[in-house]
């Protein structure tokens, strides 16, 4: 398990999570470990998407991996739509099956809460010539409306929220709560909304938008140690959404205007070492591990 924070506004979508993951030994005790590979994905340029649950899904035991190969295959077939809820049912239905296999069908449901938390930048039927931001959660422990269910049921169901024309900004916690054991209540939510809402009303400020995020985490971090303050940060801008550019990759930096970003964040980090999501390609194509950082980061074996 871990938490992502997730906002939509009319200028940029973005997402932060930590990089804790957890495991349970043979004794059911949790054994934790912030893993220095991302757990996000992004995906033509359009979306991103991180999870909270099961760290080790597909053949590769990377659930970042299942989800980038997942889409990949999709993006890949020429009988395949192109549109993002196409691909969404897509991951929501692979999603059904592996958790209908063994071993993860043989575990208790308490153990199987799972959900994948995406935001980008699509076209509805609406307004089809425009592109609007989206939150979408794909998961077998929640509702339509995001609101955790008692367990986990056996298929995994998408919900959507598009950002309203009278909104400026909607944000989402998914994951563990303000502190362990705890669920997200209404006066922790509140507490966020007020530190969002002093911001740019017309909600043009990513970078102000971000540092709450990440802020809100790392507090979280103080209180839960199922969540770690080692943290990916990705922005998709609205102005770097254009049918030319699908294929491109994004930048390694913090929010601007008109470019996808992303920023790997650690509070104890002199390196200079960058870890980037997965991406996958509208043809089909994967890059990950990537790494970046000074000749000689002993973090990258240079």
């Amino acid at each position: 398990m871990t938490l992502v924070l997730s906002a939509i506004t009319r200028h940029a979508v973005i997402q932060v999570s930590d990089r804790r993951l957890v495991w349970l030994n043979k004794d059911g005790e949790p054994l934790r470990k912030d893993d220095e590979q991302n757990k996000a994905v992004l995906v033509w340029n359009r979306m991103t998407i991180s999870y909270t649950g099961l760290a080790e899904l597909g053949s590769d035991k990377r659930t970042d991996l299942w989800i980038a190969k997942t889409l990949a295959k999709w993006s890949a077939n020429p009988e395949s739509s192109s549109s993002q809820d196409a691909a969404i049912d897509r991951l929501a239905t692979e999603a059904t099956r592996l958790f209908s296999e063994q071993p993860i069908a043989g575990l208790p449901p308490e153990y199987k809460h799972h959900c994948f938390v995406i935001v980008g930048w699509a076209r509805f039927n609406d307004q089809p010539s425009e592109f609007k931001p989206y939150l979408s959660c794909v998961s077998n422990y929640l509702d339509e409306n995001c609101r955790q269910l008692p367990t986990a049921r056996p298929s995994f169901q998408t919900g959507n929220r598009v950002l309203g024309d009278s909104e400026s900004c909607f944000w989402l916690p998914i994951g563990q709560g303000p502190k362990q054991g705890h669920l997200w209540d209404k006066d922790s939510s509140n507490a966020v909304t007020g530190k969002i809402s002093r911001l740019d009303p017309r909600g043009d400020d990513p970078d102000g938008l971000a540092a709450v995020l990440v802020d809100e985490i790392r507090r979280v971090a103080d209180n839960n140690q199922y969540v770690g303050e080692r943290l990916l940060l990705s922005c998709i801008p609205r102005r770097s959404i254009r049918p030319s550019r699908t294929g491109e990759i994004t930048l390694v930096g913090g929010p601007m205007s008109d470019e996808a970003t992303f920023l790997y964040l650690r509070p104890d980090d002199s390196s200079g070492v960058q870890y980037g999501p997965i991406y996958v390609g509208q043809s089909g194509s994967i890059m990950a591990n990537f790494v970046a950082g000074p000749p000689g980061s002993t973090n990258m074996g240079l």
